[in-house]
């Protein structure tokens, strides 16, 4: 998951702390919550008007 987003140094630890910081700025961190992390390819770019 880290090293996807390209945040920080890659590492997992990065990303769980800037994660975890994240959503305790808005009062949801739980330490067992879950969260869903979703990649996609691109396949083909279209042209734009």
């Amino acid at each position: 998951m880290a090293r996807p987003e390209g945040e920080g140094d890659l590492s997992l630890d990065f990303w769980r702390t800037a994660h975890q910081e994240f959503f305790e700025r808005f009062g949801i961190f739980d330490d067992k919550m879950w969260l869903l992390f979703e990649t996609f390819d691109v396949i083909k770019i279209l042209d734009t008007p």
